[in-house]
C-alpha cells in the first residue's frame, strides 16, 4: 500500500462517501447488517473518537473508541476492508488512535487470534479481565 495514496479522517461529520464506504468495509469482514446511513451516522456521532483511512478514495478501515478523555477509553472497534488486511491499515488508524488517547487506560475486546497484533500497541490479554456481551435485540420499525 502506497501511504501517500492514504487520507486519515478524524471525528468528522459522515458524508455519504464516508456512510458507503464504512458499509463496504462492514460486509467485507461479514460485520454487514443492511446499516442505513442513518444508523452508522448514529454508530459515528460527535464526540465519539473514530477514525476513517482512506485510501486511493475508498475506505480502507475503521476505528471506532468511547471513553471519558481523562482516565479510560473503551476501543470498540477496528476494521479493515478484507482486501487490504495485511498492509499497515490497521497499524495507522492504532498509530494515531493512541497518539490522542495515550494518557487514558484503553480497553478492547479482541476477536480471536487478533491477540498479536493489539500486543504490538502494549494492549493485551489481562488475566483479571473477561468479556461479558449480550447480542442486539432488533428493533422492529
Amino acid at each position: 500500500m502506497n501511504k501517500s495514496n492514504a487520507i486519515l479522517k478524524i471525528s468528522t461529520n459522515l458524508s455519504a462517501m464516508d456512510c458507503d464506504g464504512v458499509i463496504d468495509v462492514y460486509n467485507s469482514i461479514g460485520w454487514g447488517g443492511n446499516y442505513s446511513h442513518k444508523e452508522i451516522r448514529a454508530m459515528y456521532a460527535p464526540g465519539n473518537y473514530y477514525a476513517i483511512l482512506y485510501f486511493d478514495e475508498k475506505v480502507a478501515g475503521i476505528l471506532r473508541a468511547f471513553g471519558d478523555n481523562s482516565s479510560i477509553t473503551w476501543l470498540a472497534e477496528l476494521a479493515v476492508h478484507s482486501h487490504l488486511q495485511r498492509n499497515g491499515v490497521g497499524s495507522i488508524l492504532m498509530k494515531e488512535f493512541l497518539k490522542s488517547h495515550s494518557h487514558t487506560a484503553i480497553y478492547a475486546e479482541v476477536m480471536a487470534g487478533q491477540e498479536e497484533f493489539f500486543s504490538r500497541f502494549d494492549i493485551s490479554r489481562k488475566s483479571s479481565l473477561v468479556a461479558c456481551s449480550r447480542a442486539a435485540v432488533l428493533r422492529r420499525s
